[in-house]
């Protein structure tokens, strides 16, 4: 059974001004995850999934609560810190994250000169072995624009888990993309985390798809953590918002 804890949100809340107004985005929202847990992050849209995912990655401090990696707290990150957290985790973003100026193999390279002290021969190496593990082997020189829709969501997770080594976020990997390449797509996440034994957040807007890569879900509604626990216990606990959420689940399975 896994104890130890390898990220941690304690008691976090994120209140944004806009005008002459606040909103709350995150409202005392508490978990962990262990080291190679899979915990997913599900809810409606605008619960606060997304930003959920920044914060915790160390993108965006919190307005309050304590966020936590390997028990030491994230915020503020100083520049040695930051580093070190960049070598440890990897996140690929609903809207994909890629620079469009660069090629395929640039997109790889860069954060591992910005990162690591990894030679070029190295650096070529560790590019070379994730395009060929996501199927893009070939692609080297082309940019982004010129790959389909589930490859550039491909080349967004080969970023993701080539930087990671104990964490590994993926903001809704299957947003846009046909059912036989969501397929394709989780299929490939999955692999790649048992390769590397990493732990993972997973943000996903069909939860068909997302809870079977998942051992626990946190359930949001607006900011607000109001259901935790093992995927049985989630779903079948499950009232309300969370309740019609799942059933589309079992809707799908049937």
């Amino acid at each position: 059974m896994l104890t130890e804890t390898l990220i941690s949100a304690e008691d976090v809340s994120l209140t944004l001004s806009r005008r002459e107004s606040t909103h709350e985005i995150l409202s005392g929202v508490s978990f962990s995850v262990a080291p190679g847990e899979s915990l997913a992050v599900a809810g409606p849209s605008g619960s606060g999934k997304s930003v959920l995912l920044r914060v915790l990655a160390g993108l965006w401090p919190p307005t309050s609560g304590v966020v936590r990696f390997e028990g030491q707290p994230l915020y503020p990150v100083a520049t040695s810190r930051r580093r070190s957290l960049a070598r440890s985790l990897g996140i690929a973003f609903q809207k994909g994250g890629l620079i469009d100026a660069l090629t395929v193999f640039e997109n790889l390279a860069l954060p591992l000169r910005e990162v690591t002290e990894a030679s070029e021969r190295e650096v070529g190496a560790r590019v070379g072995a994730a395009l060929e593990a996501v199927g893009l082997k070939g692609t080297d020189a082309l940019r982004p624009e010129e790959l389909s829709g589930g490859m550039q969501k491909r080349l967004g997770v080969a970023r993701a888990f080539l930087m990671a080594d104990k964490l590994v976020i993926l903001d809704d990997p299957t947003a846009g993309l046909d059912p036989v390449t969501a397929v394709a797509i989780l299929d490939l996440v999955a692999k790649l985390k048992q390769e590397k034994g990493l732990a993972m957040l997973l943000v996903g807007s069909q939860p068909e798809e997302v809870l079977p890569l998942c051992d626990r879900i946190v359930f949001l509604e607006q900011g607000r953590v109001t259901a935790e626990g093992t995927v049985a216990e989630v779903t079948a606990k499950a009232t309300g918002t969370a309740r019609k959420f799942f059933q589309r689940s079992s809707e799908a399975d049937t």
